[in-house]
Order: C-alpha cells, then sequence, then structure tokens
C-alpha cells in the first residue's frame, strides 16, 4: 500500500505569531508556510516533528535565529526560510544533518560563517545564500557543492574546474573581481557559462574556445548545476523557470528540465580587454558586450558557422564589418553598435536580415542601407578594384547595370549612322561597275 504524505500548506497571508496548533501534528511530513505576515520566533518546538521532510518558511516576518532543535530533524531534506528577519551567523549544525539536500538562506539578515566546514557526509544539493552578508574570497569550499545562489564578493577559485559533471555555473549581478582562470575550460560537460556584471578583468582565455559542452550536442548522464548568480528579477520567475539568463537580448527564464538544450557563453558587463579571441569559432552564443575590447574584427569570425548569437556591443572594435559574415546561415542575433568601426555594412544572404539599425548604432564611420547613410567609395590612384567588397546583390545590379548601358549605346550608334545616311550610299565595289548612261543626241 503506497504511504500518503501528510502535508499543511498555508498561503493566505495570515498574521500573528508561529501557529502552535501545528506543532502537535506529530505525522507531519510537509509543512509550507511561505509568503504569510508571519512574526515573532520560529519555536523550538519544531523539533519535534519527526518525520517533517520539507520546512518552508520563506516569505514572512521571522526574526531572531534559526532554532537549533531543526538538526533533530533527521528525515529533513529541504530548508527554506528565505526573505525573513532572521540574523545571527550561519550555524555549522545546519550542514551535519545528513539528510538536508536543499536549503535557501537567502534574503535575510544572516551573516556568512567562513568558518563552516562542509562534512563529506553531506548531501546537500543546493545552497542559496543571495543577498547574505558574505565577503572577502570565495572559499574553494564552495566547488564541491553543485548549486549555489549568493551575491558574492572575491575571485574565482581554480578548484571551480574540478567539478566535471558541471553543466551551468552562473555567476552573474556579483561582486566577482580578478581574471578568468583558465582552468575553467576544463569544465568539459558545461553548457551555460554566465559571468556576466562583474568586476573581472584581463583578457579572455583562449582556452575558452575548448568548452566541448557548448559544442558537442550533451550526453543523457546526469549534470549538476553551480549557481552562484543573483538575477535581480521577481521571485516568481525564478521559482517557475529555474535559472535567468540573458539570452538573445532579453532576460529569459530557463527551466532546470532542458537546460540541455541551451548553450550560453556570456562575459558582458565586466572590465575585460584585448582582443576578440581566435579560439571562439565553434561556439553558439556569446555575449562579450560592455567590455573594452580591441583591435578589429577577425577574419576568423566569418567562420563561426553554427553561431546563432553574437553580441559585441559597447566596446572599442575598430575596423570594418567583414563581409564573411553573411556565411554564418544560423546567425539570428547580431549586435556591433557603439564601437569605432567603418566602411559599407555587408548585404546579402544572412547578413540581409540583420537590418536592424540600431546593431549598428554609434559607430561614426559605419554607411550602407541598414542604417541609411549612403557610402561614398573612392579608389585609391592605381588600385582597379574598390575598397569594399561587394554583396551579391550589388554584383548583380552592376551587371544589369552594365548590359543596359551597352544596349543604349547599341542603339544610339545605329541611330546615327542612319542620320549619316551611311546606308544610302553604295558600297566601294558597287561604285567601280557602275557606269553612267549615254545621254541620247
Amino acid at each position: 500500500m503506497q504511504s500518503i504524505d501528510f502535508v499543511l500548506e498555508l498561503y493566505s497571508k495570515f498574521s500573528g505569531g508561529f501557529p502552535v496548533a501545528v506543532l502537535n501534528l506529530k505525522g507531519l511530513e510537509v509543512l509550507k508556510l511561505k509568503g504569510n505576515s508571519l512574526s515573532g520566533e520560529i519555536p523550538a518546538e519544531i523539533g519535534k516533528l519527526s518525520n517533517l521532510s520539507t520546512l518552508v518558511l520563506s516569505g514572512n516576518k521571522f526574526v531572531s535565529r534559526i532554532p537549533s532543535t531543526i538538526q533533530k530533524l533527521s528525515e529533513l531534506k529541504e530548508l527554506h526560510v528565505c526573505d525573513n528577519l532572521l540574523s545571527g551567523v550561519t550555524p555549522q549544525w545546519l550542514f551535519d544533518i545528513k539528510s538536508l539536500k536543499y536549503m535557501d538562506l537567502s534574503g535575510s539578515k544572516l551573516t556568512w560563517n567562513h568558518s563552516v566546514k562542509i562534512s563529506p557526509k553531506c548531501m546537500l544539493y543546493q545552497l542559496s545564500l543571495r543577498s547574505c552578508r558574505v565577503a572577502g574570497r570565495i572559499p574553494d569550499w564552495l566547488a564541491k557543492q553543485k548549486s549555489l545562489d549568493n551575491k558574492l564578493v572575491g575571485s574565482l577559485p581554480d578548484s571551480l574546474s574540478r567539478i566535471s559533471t558541471l553543466q551551468v555555473l552562473n555567476l552573474r549581478n556579483n561582486s566577482i573581481r580578478g581574471s578568468i582562470p583558465k582552468e575553467l575550460s576544463n569544465l568539459s560537460s558545461l553548457r551555460i557559462l554566465d559571468l556576466s556584471s562583474n568586476n573581472i578583468v584581463g583578457s579572455i582565455p583562449s582556452e575558452l574556445g575548448n568548452l566541448v559542452g557548448m559544442i558537442e550536442k550533451p550526453n543523457c548522464t546526469e549534470s549538476a548545476t553551480l549557481w552562484f548568480g543573483y538575477s535581480g528579477v521577481s521571485e516568481s520567475l525564478q521559482a517557475f523557470e529555474g535559472l535567468v539568463v540573458n539570452w538573445k537580448k532579453s532576460e529569459r527564464g530557463l527551466s532546470s528540465l532542458n537546460l540541455d538544450i541551451y548553450c550560453l557563453l556570456d562575459l558582458s558587463g565586466n572590465q575585460l580587454s584585448g582582443e576578440f579571441p581566435d579560439s571562439m569559432l565553434r561556439l553558439k552564443s556569446l555575449n562579450f558586450s560592455y567590455n573594452q575590447l580591441t583591435g578589429m574584427i577577425p577574419r576568423s569570425l566569418g567562420e563561426l558557422e553554427s553561431a546563432e548569437t553574437l553580441d559585441l556591443s559597447h566596446n572599442k572594435l575598430s575596423g570594418k564589418i567583414l563581409p564573411s559574415l553573411a556565411k554564418l546561415e544560423q546567425l539570428s542575433t547580431l549586435d556591433l553598435s557603439n564601437n569605432k568601426l567603418e566602411g559599407l555594412i555587408p548585404r546579402g544572404r544572412q547578413m540581409g536580415t540583420m537590418d536592424d539599425p540600431n546593431s549598428y548604432a554609434n559607430n561614426s564611420g559605419l554607411c550602407g542601407m541598414q542604417i541609411k547613410v549612403p557610402c561614398t567609395p573612392i579608389s585609391p590612384p592605381g588600385h582597379e578594384h574598390s575598397p569594399y567588397i561587394k554583396s551579391d546583390e550589388e554584383k548583380c545590379f552592376v551587371l544589369e547595370g552594365a548590359g543596359i548601358g551597352f544596349l543604349v549605346g547599341l542603339v544610339s550608334t545605329i541611330g546615327t549612322i542612319y542620320a549619316a545616311g551611311y546606308f544610302d550610299r553604295p558600297t566601294p565595289q558597287l561604285r567601280r561597275g557602275y557606269r553612267r548612261p549615254r545621254r541620247r543626241v
């Protein structure tokens, strides 16, 4: 006979203190009091609910500390006390609950205890510390956890690269500083790497182009998610979709059930410098906007055959937009605005669909149909070809014009000959045999 969970859920904006009557329900397995206006302290007697496996007290006004009696709940798998007024430091005993897999302490006044040690027997799968008071270097032991969420400060530990099953690494909207460890390229299962909106400096490691998880199709084995990120969007969106990223110029919630269909490398909103690395040729979605990248757009960028999104806006890139970008048949989003680019914006093939003028805005040297700025190319002396490479469409126009000009010239020449009476005169051969008839006397 299948067992039935004893569940109690209250979502009707109850106020007052903790409902003490609940403490008499000895067989209670799931207790959810999320999103009410309950206040006061969490009673120590909650530790007597020995069958409790899920405890959700988030979105209330509970104060003081988390009662230590919770560690007696040997069946507890989920503990959610986020968005309350709890204070104090995170206690060590929370990480000694062997059955605990999901813990959310975010949105409170808790201070992270750096002396906390995670036991090898700990089964914790997700730890959320968003908006807690965490300062200093990111502890190396965090790399051993599968999912984390926090407003982190510090540099990235090299030990992150040891999580071989890691599929998603989201550290967006933190205060991460320092450079990007090239060891991250060892994360062979990684499909989403989001380091956007931090204080990361230095160049983009060329080794990131070897993230095979963003190139090859994922296998069906179970993978882990390491989530340091704080999205800054509504709690309802996060709760429904699981992970929020900037996908094709808009924030999108990605369900944890189908993350394997996405590939994303987002390094936007940092202080990265140097040139665009050639090694990124096999990746699908690249966002390097709002950095300090310099140099020209590399010719090899036209070999991004599988690229779907390319955002290089708000950098210091110079030179011309290469016509080879028209070969990128999968490209659906392109943004090169706010750089120092010049010359003709290519047309034809896939570039014909990239006609949004905002994608090329604030490049004072650009011209073309997309931004309605006419080009006036001037060939240097001694050069037979224009400095601009014409697209297929423009070549057809030139050939059509040449054909029409030839026909007009031919008709004009024939008309001129008729007007001169040239065809009324006998040919030279006829003139030799022509004799004037004699006049009769």
